[in-house]
C-alpha cells in the first residue's frame, strides 16, 4: 500500500537569522527519542525510532537538537540510510554549570572557577562529549544556562576557538533580556570573537510581554529565534478537561496545572481548546504556528510518525489577529 504522506512536499528550509545556515522551521527535539519514554518508561524499538527519523527527514524536518546520549542513534540514522552529514543541522546544548555538577559546585566553593583556563576546559570537556555523540561538528551551540560569577571574556575565547577550529560552526545565546544580549555581543565585538547569532525565547503559552519586545528587538539585528518547550511542558499540547486534572503529572509533578494559572491564562488555554476544534488541528500545531508566525523557530519533541505529522501541521496552520489577541489574554 502507498504511503499517503508519500506525495507530501517537503517542508522548505530557511535561513537562521542573517547567517547561511539553512535549518528546518520545526526543529526535532531528539530528547523524546531515548531508549525509554519520559513518561512511561517503556522501551521503545530502534528500528522504529530509525524509521522515525527517516520519515522526519524525508518530510524536510532535518535540523535535530541533540545532546551526547540520543546524537548517538542520530548518527547512526545518518549512516545507516546514507545522508551526509552536511544535510541535516544539529543543535546542541550545554549548561554552564550542568545541572547538580557536584564537581563544578566544589571548584566554586574553592574559588578554583575564578583561576584562568578552568572554564575554558570545563567548556571543551562539555563540548567534547557533545561531540562523541553528534558527530563531527555542532552546527549551533547553545548556551543553555551560564552562571554570571564566571568570566564573560574566557566564555567568549573558549567559544570562538571552538568556532575557529570547525568544531561548532554557530554560537546561541540562553534566555535573558534584551540590555544583556546587547552587553554579550558588544564584548564580543570589543574582544574580536564570536558573536551570538541566535537566542533561546521563552515564547509560549505563557510567555510575557517581553518576550515580544525580544522578537522585535532579534528581528532588526538579524538575530535567529528558538523557542525551547512551545506548549508549556504539556498544557498547550494535552486536553484539559478540567481545572484539576494535571497537564503532564509525570513530568512536572502538576505545577502546570490548570489551577495554578490565573484566569487570563485559563481563559487563553480554553480559547486554543476551541481553536484546535474549530481548525481540526492538534493544540500543539497551532501553539507552534503561533511561534512560527513570529520569526521564532520552535523545538518540538516526536518520537513517533504521527507527532512528526502534527509539527508539520504547525507550517499551514494560518492564524488571525483575532486568534493572537485570545491566545495572548493572560498579557492584557
Amino acid at each position: 500500500m502507498t504511503d499517503p504522506t508519500s506525495s507530501r512536499l517537503p517542508v522548505e528550509q530557511v535561513n537562521f537569522g542573517s547567517t547561511g545556515l539553512s535549518i528546518s522551521p520545526i526543529v526535532v527535539n531528539c530528547r523524546l527519542i531515548e531508549a525509554k519514554t519520559v513518561d512511561t518508561f517503556q522501551e521503545k524499538d530502534k528500528d522504529e525510532l530509525l524509521h522515525m527519523l527517516k520519515y522526519s527527514y524525508d518530510r524536510g524536518l532535518r535540523t535535530f537538537d541533540a545532546n551526547e546520549d540520543n546524537g548517538v542513534l542520530l548518527g547512526e540514522f545518518l549512516q545507516k540510510y546514507g545522508i551526509d552529514r552536511k544535510n541535516v543541522a544539529i543543535i546542541s546544548k550545554i549548561d554552564i554549570p550542568a545541572p547538580y555538577d557536584l564537581e563544578f559546585a566544589e571548584a566554586k566553593e574553592a574559588q578554583l572557577t575564578e583561576q584562568e583556563g578552568y572554564l575554558r576546559n570545563y567548556i571543551f570537556k562539555s563540548v567534547k562529549e557533545l561531540l562523541n555523540g553528534v558527530g563531527t561538528y555542532i552546527d549551533i551551540l547553545q548556551i543553555g544556562s551560564f552562571d554570571p560569577d564566571l568570566p564573560k571574556e574566557e566564555l567568549l575565547n573558549a567559544l570562538s576557538e571552538l568556532v575557529g577550529r570547525g568544531e561548532v560552526l554557530y554560537t546561541s545565546a540562553h534566555p535573558m533580556n534584551t540590555s544583556q544580549f546587547s552587553q554579550w555581543q558588544r564584548m564580543a565585538e570589543g574582544y574580536h570573537r564570536t558573536k551570538f547569532v541566535g537566542w533561546q525565547l521563552n515564547y509560549n503559552m505563557l510567555h510575557t510581554s517581553e518576550e515580544k519586545q525580544k522578537i522585535e528587538f532579534s528581528k532588526n539585528k538579524g538575530i535567529g529565534l528558538l523557542s525551547w518547550v512551545p506548549s508549556d511542558g504539556g498544557l498547550g499540547g494535552k486536553i484539559v478537561k478540567s481545572i484539576d486534572e494535571p497537564a503532564c503529572p509525570q513530568r512536572l509533578s502538576g505545577i502546570m496545572d490548570l489551577k495554578n494559572l490565573n484566569l487570563g491564562q485559563q481563559k487563553a488555554y480554553h480559547f486554543l481548546q476551541a481553536l484546535s476544534d474549530r481548525k481540526q488541528k492538534p493544540r500543539a500545531a497551532i501553539v507552534a504556528a503561533r511561534a512560527l508566525s513570529t520569526g521564532c523557530y520552535p523545538v518540538v519533541g516526536c518520537s513517533s510518525i504521527e507527532e512528526v505529522d502534527q509539527a508539520t501541521m504547525a507550517i499551514d496552520t494560518h492564524l488571525t489577529p483575532e486568534d493572537f489577541k485570545m491566545l495572548e489574554l493572560h498579557l492584557d
